[in-house]
């Protein structure tokens, strides 16, 4: 009897022996925990362009485009990865003319008797609010369309009146007149653009940038319908890292 008690003891005994420990280092600890969120946010740049802008510029319906400059600032600030909004202010050397049929001023002057002609150079403050959406993005080209209207501040607008004397030997007589500060018109005109951009380093990048402006309400005194068309040279500088 006592040979069997030993025996179940000794079973028992067996059963009983203290558990395997375990120990983890480091890395077995930082599988085992949680999973932490990483969010990257990535910043994106903001970029200053200064342009250079020759266009031609007519009356609608008149034809007879003249050529015109324009030259001024950018400033575009990062919405998205696609999208961007750009703002600035540009001086526009505006020359046009048609015949005096096409002008719907508000005060008509005391001519004596009706222009046949206007001749017009109106110096401008040209400042755009555009929308812009990247279409394409690879390597160093950059390919983006760009929406927006602008506003036309009139500085100074000069007008040289023609008119017909009914004989063909004698010159049309002139009158001159000048218009300072009067006519404001906010965004009195709409901007179409497609802007194509080559990277030359990290901070620099230059461009080409075709585009249309198109009146949305008549300029300046004799608030004629002005479009524009032409091409504009950019030379961009990224800010920021």
């Amino acid at each position: 009897m006592q040979a069997g008690t030993n025996g179940l003891l000794g079973k028992v005994g067996q059963s009983l022996k203290p558990a395997p420990v375990y120990s983890f280092n480091t890395s077995d600890a930082e599988i085992l925990s949680e999973p932490k969120l990483t969010i990257n946010r990535e910043r994106r740049p903001s970029y200053l362009t200064i342009l250079a802008a020759p266009d031609l510029t007519s009356v609608r319906g008149a034809g007879n485009p003249q050529l015109s400059q324009n030259i001024g600032v950018l400033y575009t600030l990062p919405l998205s990865k696609k999208l961007s909004v750009s703002g600035g202010v540009l001086y526009a050397r505006k020359n046009y003319n048609s015949p005096y049929s096409f002008y719907r001023p508000k005060i008509q002057r005391s001519y004596g008797a009706t222009p046949s002609q206007v001749d017009a150079a109106c110096d401008v403050l040209d400042v755009p609010i555009e929308l812009n959406y990247q279409v394409y993005n690879k390597g160093a080209t950059r390919i983006t369309l760009n929406g927006g209207a602008s506003s036309y501040f009139m500085l100074r607008e000069q007008y040289e009146f023609s008119y017909d004397t009914g004989d063909p030997y004698k010159d049309k007589q002139r009158t001159n007149y000048e218009v300072r500060g009067q006519n404001n018109h906010p965004f009195g005109v709409a901007n179409i653009s497609a802007t194509f951009e080559q990277q030359l380093n990290n901070q620099v990048t230059i461009g080409v940038r075709p585009f249309v402006k198109l009146p949305l309400t008549g300029i300046g005194y004799g608030r004629t319908k002005l479009d524009s068309k032409g091409l504009a040279v950019s030379v961009s500088f990224k800010l920021g890292k």
